[in-house]
């Protein structure tokens, strides 16, 4: 039977080494605070506008494209950014999938009419700017945490009258990406790669 005490030395290291332990968690939670002191002291919304160069966003789907840029036949009017839009039209029966371009022209500009009348609109005027995203961004549902290589983003679907799809976040910057055709294309407003 072993009958030797622990050294005092030994009960000394255990209390430094909890100290350290104490004094950073302190300082984890006082920065913690401390952003999200500063974050709410901001008035931008969970998502990013054209400045970033992405369709974005972060926490509630809700409001990821509460600040988005505009879209319309003369602001980004080829880009990923317009193919996104062209898949909420397809989502609300109004676009056939197939005319899913990414080019935003006078079919896409009536059916975004037809679209901000339905949903009893301020500004019927075939743009799809703050307050037409705004709108759409409010059928973005269901976020949830998926592995898309090589990073993990979380899945969002918009439901449309007639159908939904996914629309996912990256983790790291908020940015949106869709699957067409079988291929995977972030929501960019100076690329065009959707066709």
């Amino acid at each position: 039977m072993n009958t030797k005490s622990a050294p005092a030395g030994g009960i000394n290291r255990e209390r430094r080494a909890f100290m350290r332990y104490a004094n950073t968690a302190k300082r984890v939670a006082v920065g913690i605070v401390a952003l999200a002191a500063a974050l709410s002291l901001g008035t931008a919304p969970a998502s990013a506008n054209t400045n970033d160069g992405y369709v974005s966003g972060a926490d509630n789907p809700h409001d990821d494209w509460n600040d988005e840029g505009t879209v319309s036949a003369n602001s980004h009017a080829s880009s990923n950014a317009t193919c996104l839009w062209q898949k909420v039209l397809v989502a609300e029966g109004l676009m056939p999938y197939a005319n899913v371009d990414g080019i935003f022209g006078d079919e896409t500009k009536k059916l975004t009419v037809v679209l901000q009348q339905r949903w009893g609109m301020q500004d019927v005027d075939g743009i799809v700017g703050d307050a037409t995203w705004t709108r759409a961004g409010r059928n973005l549902t269901r976020g949830e945490v998926v592995n898309l290589d090589p990073q993990r983003v979380v899945r969002m679907y918009y439901a449309g009258r007639n159908l939904e799809f996914a629309v996912y976040r990256a983790g790291t910057n908020g940015r949106h990406g869709f699957y067409q055709d079988g291929s995977f294309h972030q929501a960019s407003y100076t690329n065009r790669t959707c066709r």
